[in-house]
């Protein structure tokens, strides 16, 4: 990629970064976190998923794509083509300029994942990155990531659970389930806007996912983190990775895995014929 290209485009998330970190969540250390968010790819979950899915060849979806990370991490891992949808234009052009070099390997659109503008069982994995605590209707969301799979076709979604004591995006201690009233008024007291919190999350848990999935006709599901409980080198982040070691030794059921951990990995197969792993 040209030189001045690569400056570009890091120029262009940057800016894309402050406004999110330092105006819509009003991040009191938001210089660290795009610096953070600048450096920091999505190799290390790629590399999990791909301990459990062989990703060679797949053509991948990526609803909720952002900058393109996803999807530039599934092309290195071998996947044949990688699509991705975001509502916002903003981050699509950004991933758009950073796959250029995949010509019609990579592709991006701009849509809502209620609506995918896709035929019926066009995908072989279809992933959905900390996304659909965003969305208006979980469960059409859900339903749109299944029907465009391929019968036999894998499913992953990551999501945050609101079941653990602290907000993810605001950084901030969080009763689960605060009602959004309360939760409002501690942001304005705190002096930050609270228009993301009331307008762009939704609390959900890893239950509403897997309900979401039975819904859409999927009986079958893996949770990820579960299965690492022997091999927590493939968890990314070292807080949760000594979480995980810790309980390997009581090996606890999968339901408690979803109840005890603040994000939940979920991986769920199509009925049909199986394609993956």
């Amino acid at each position: 990629m040209d030189c001045n290209m690569t400056t570009d485009i890091h120029a262009s998330m940057q800016v894309i970064l402050e406004a999110y970190y330092r105006d819509t969540l009003g991040l009191p250390d938001w210089e660290a976190a795009v610096a953070r968010r600048l450096q920091t790819g999505l190799e290390g979950q790629v590399k999990r998923l791909a301990s459990f899915v062989d990703l060679r060849g797949k053509h991948i979806l990526d609803v909720g794509c952002g900058f393109g990370d996803m999807m530039l991490s599934l092309l290195e891992a071998g996947a044949a083509q990688v699509t991705g949808i975001d509502p916002d234009q903003a981050w699509l052009t950004v991933a758009a300029a950073r796959g250029g070099r995949y010509s019609k390997r990579f592709r991006v659109n701009q849509a809502v994942g209620e609506q995918l503008p896709f035929r019926d069982n066009s995908f072989d994995l279809v992933c959905s990155n900390f996304v659909v605590e965003h969305v208006d209707d979980l469960e059409r969301v859900v339903g749109e990531m299944i029907r465009v799979l391929k019968p036999g076709g894998l499913c992953l979604i990551n999501c945050p659970n609101y079941l653990w004591p602290m907000e993810p995006h605001y950084h901030l201690p969080w009763a689960p389930y605060t009602p959004k009233w309360i939760g409002q008024q501690l942001l304005r007291c705190l002096g930050r806007d609270p228009y993301y919190f009331v307008h762009h999350i939704h609390y959900l848990t890893p239950f509403d996912v897997l309900k979401a999935l039975r819904q859409a006709g999927v009986t079958h599901t893996t949770n990820l983190l579960h299965a690492t409980l022997t091999r927590p080198d493939l968890i990314v982040n070292p807080a949760l990775q000594t979480w995980v070691r810790r309980l390997s030794f009581l090996r606890p059921p999968s339901s408690l895995i979803y109840l005890l951990m603040p994000s939940a990995s979920i991986l769920a197969a199509k009925p049909g014929e199986g394609q993956a792993r």
